[in-house]
Formats: structure tokens, C-alpha cells, sequence
């Protein structure tokens, strides 16, 4: 996983490189931008470890689902947080 700890010259923030714990093929990143709406996208590894991109979405502060936008902004604050800590 890459933690990107500050925020780029556009204002967001990445979470990339994200290894679940059931496929060692698939990744996931995640993009907290300034407006506070958070951005999913998925990738497979294929064989020649090239990256597959997935369809994205994107969960907006001030939409149908802001619980889950919010939610996400905690997950990938407190993992920018913790890795400023192991550094």
C-alpha cells in the first residue's frame, strides 16, 4: 500500500496499491479530493504484471449516499494518519 501523506498540488489525497486479503491480484485506490467527495477504483495484476484498470465510482458529500463518502473520508484519514506515525 502507498500513502500519500500530504495533499497534491491539486488538494487530494491517495490511498494506492491497496492489497486485499483474499486476491493477490486485485488492488484498490483510493482518492479523497478537496470537496470531500472520495473516488473507488479497482485494478487486477495480470500475468505480466501489468495493471487492468476496473470501473470506478465516486461518493459524493452532498449526494443519495453521504454516510458512505464520509465514511470512506474517515478510512482514508486515519490511514494517511497512521502511516505519518510509522515513518
Amino acid at each position: 500500500m502507498e500513502i500519500q501523506n500530504e495533499r497534491d498540488s491539486g488538494g487530494n489525497l491517495r490511498i494506492t496499491d491497496i492489497e486485499g486479503d483474499m486476491g493477490q491480484k486485485t488492488r484498490l485506490n483510493l482518492l479523497l479530493q478537496p470537496d470531500g467527495d472520495v473516488v473507488m477504483s479497482i485494478y487486477e495484476i495480470d500475468e505480466m504484471g501489468l495493471k487492468i484498470p476496473r470501473p470506478s465510482i465516486e461518493f459524493c458529500t452532498m449526494s443519495r449516499n453521504p454516510i458512505i463518502a464520509k465514511g470512506l473520508q474517515q478510512i482514508i484519514l486515519k490511514l494517511a494518519e497512521e502511516n505519518k506515525k510509522l515513518r
